[in-house]
């Protein structure tokens, strides 16, 4: 159960005051003690040491003690006043909700079981059934229990993803010893719960019969091999390995081949034996410890190995545990090498020839290990130099798991960096570095040695931040779009522990800006308001496609333009002309998204007739009489569709005032 501060709030017409001590009368029980809270109407005089004063009547106080419980107390001053109930109504603070029980069936971890009637207080994040059932996003958060006795216990209440993702192994070994062992091992992606192995004649097994039936299980704490050894009495087996995660799920069950345990032959076992050698007093015996120089053991037909010894004639010289020889300075010298296996030679050290015997062994070194470094970066270590060899002495030098560089000019300048292995001697300088993981809080180490000295520079990354925001959306793709009309959409950046950048991919573009500044990527932190436009193609039926997406987390969407219109033909066209004019007009359509074309006039009047290509028709001389004429053509649009239109053009003389004047075939006179 976790401790949570509580800083009291007291309604309207109310207060309260910090104890320092107590020498009150209010009956609480226990009783009140330094920095407890007393809270009580605004009209009494409340004194730090809980003595309180005031009008003759019966007041309602309440004290909070240092732990967070409430009790409530009826103060009487004066006269005796009836008794009366009074209800606390818990007010939460902003951002926080309380639910009433009905009755308990959640998992909270409160010191007195929640009854009905009692409240559970909470982030407003979470969903708080009135059964004390409590969901939401995975975290802790800080809830707390209101008795119905007033008092408020509190609880740390996690929740959590449940693991539902099955281990894998691989890499099954058993290897039998006669006459009851077998060595067994597997590997694993996970780092928790528990290998078994089970060892039956049954070709497979399942993963209850292995758990169950175990003759040797073990706790997995690192992802990779698990390994143990069963004994076993004389038989068939087959090795039957499963691993169950601390969340119960069960991985895939490897069975390994057939192994068979026999009894060993009592005539003709044998046994592994270890003799110490107790050499003659005017001799000294040497063990030897690698790493070794290797000027002694050129030629020799398997090299030496720690725990082989050496014997030599004290008067004449020794060797240490590194096989270097500490003797008269010209001579041949007799001495014994008894290896691992038992063997035993004789050979000669001539000294008068060696130009090894010169001090190759550097005064110990060290790296300073560093920590806080970003993942995956070059990181360089401190600068060491050899001491403690023979000047102008060829000192062997590797390293493993990383590079070095060598200075010999007291590091006025290096070498290029390198990992292989090559040559120092005394007052080179060397530094080394390694590449830092690409996980956090992870250490990357490369092992430099000189001459048989070693020192590792360790390289710790800096802890982790989240810089992978919460899922965001951009919503449903659009249809029916109109050409070239922006789509806008928006979130509000939430997950993030620092700034990181939202890149717009395929047609869009993202601003911090609502309905401006819209370019290819923006830098966003928690509780910004990213806007994302999407712009309609200028194609009719054509799809443009955007999304947006930080460090891994993406969502995209598409708008698609409307499909085009074919225009509507207007109704057939007449005009009215003068005959002592130039006669044109203009045709024209209605609805529909295309431009149109005419074709050539046709008909009885055709030819005296031409039209362009966007309507706009002539006849190319005066009418000199005042028929009527018509011609046909045909407009096209660009959805292909075709409708032929007729037109109907009358001719008259002139206008006289606001009128047309007729022809005189026209008139009717009456004598």
């Amino acid at each position: 159960m976790a401790t949570v501060d509580v800083t009291y709030a007291p309604a309207a017409g109310r207060k309260f005051v910090t104890l320092t001590s107590w020498a009150g009368d209010a009956a609480f029980s226990p009783t009140p003690v330094a920095d407890g809270q007393i809270e009580g109407p605004d009209a009494l005089t409340m004194g730090a040491d809980g003595v309180v004063t005031g009008s003759d009547g019966t007041y309602a106080l309440t004290y909070i003690s240092p732990s967070g419980n409430i009790q409530a107390a009826s103060y009487e001053i004066g006269e005796a006043a009836e008794s009366a109930t009074v209800t606390a109504t818990y007010a939460p603070a902003t951002g926080r909700q309380v639910v009433t029980l009905t009755s308990w069936a959640g998992s909270a971890d409160f010191a007195t079981t929640p009854t009905a009637g009692s409240q559970i207080e909470g982030a407003n994040a979470l969903t708080i059934g009135d059964d004390g059932v409590i969901t939401g996003p995975d975290g802790t958060y800080a809830i707390h229990h209101i008795t119905t006795a007033g008092v408020i216990e509190a609880d740390s209440f996690a929740i959590a993803t449940a693991d539902t993702t099955d281990p894998v192994i691989s890499a099954l070994t058993a290897t039998g010893t006669d006459p009851d062992t077998i060595d067994v091992a597997f590997s694993t992606d996970e780092d928790n719960g528990t290998a078994y192995f089970f060892a039956s004649g049954s070709a497979s097994e399942t993963a209850a019969a292995i758990k169950a039936g175990a003759q040797g299980s073990q706790t997995v704490s690192a992802t990779g091999d698990q390994s143990l050894t069963i004994t076993l009495a004389t038989g068939t087996y087959r090795i039957h390995a499963m691993h169950e995660d601390t969340a119960g799920n069960q991985s895939n069950v490897l069975s390994s081949a057939e192994i068979v345990l026999a009894e060993v032959d009592a005539g003709t076992e044998t046994g592994t034996g270890t003799a110490t050698y107790s050499p003659p007093g005017n001799m000294t015996l040497t063990t030897v410890q690698e790493p070794v120089d290797e000027y002694l053991t050129d030629g020799w037909s398997s090299p030496p190995e720690t725990g082989e010894q050496v014997l030599t004639f004290t008067a004449e010289g020794a060797f240490d545990p590194q096989l270097n020889w500490s003797g008269p300075a010209e001579g041949a010298f007799d001495y014994y090498y008894i290896n691992n296996d038992g063997n035993f030679y004789e050979r000669t050290i001539t000294t008068g020839s060696l130009d090894s015997l010169a001090d190759t062994t550097p005064a110990a070194f060290s790296f300073t290990d560093v920590t806080g470094q970003p993942v995956s970066t070059v990181t360089e270590s401190n600068i060491i130099t050899i001491t403690g060899v023979d000047a102008a002495t060829d000192v062997a030098a590797s390293i493993t798991g990383g590079e070095y560089a060598v200075s010999t000019d007291d590091g006025a300048t290096f070498g290029a960096y390198t990992s292989a292995a090559t040559n120092v001697q005394l007052d080179d300088q060397i530094k080394v570095r390694v590449t830092t993981s690409a996980n956090n809080s992870t250490g990357t180490g490369a092992a430099f040695t000189a001459g048989g000295v070693t020192d590792t520079f360790t390289a710790t990354t800096e802890a982790g931040v989240d810089i992978t925001p919460d899922a965001f959306t951009l919503g449903a793709d659009v249809a029916g779009a109109e050409l070239s009309v922006n789509t806008d959409r928006s979130f509000v950046v939430a997950g993030l522990d620092s700034a990181q950048t939202f890149t717009a991919t395929g047609d869009g573009t993202v601003s911090l800006t609502d309905g401006s500044g819209y370019v290819s990527s923006v830098s966003a932190k928690t509780g910004d308001t990213v806007y994302f436009r999407l712009p309609a193609s200028g194609s009719y039926a054509t799809a443009a496609t955007g999304g947006l997406g930080c460090n891994g987390v993406t969502d995209a969407m598409s708008v698609t333009t409307r499909e085009q219109v074919a225009p509507v033909l207007a109704s057939t066209a007449s005009y009215t002309k003068r005959i002592d004019s130039a006669a044109s007009g203009t045709l024209s359509l209605t609805g529909g998204d295309a431009a149109a074309s005419w074709s050539d006039p046709s008909g009885t009047d055709g030819a005296q007739y031409t039209i362009t290509s966007s309507g706009v028709w002539t006849r190319t001389s005066n009418n000199p009489t005042e028929e009527d004429e018509t011609f046909t053509t045909t407009a096209t649009n660009a959805a292909g569709t075709s409708e032929a239109q007729t037109v109907t053009v009358s001719y008259v003389e002139q206008l006289i005032g606001n009128m047309w004047r007729p022809s005189l075939s026209s008139l009717k006179i009456g004598l």
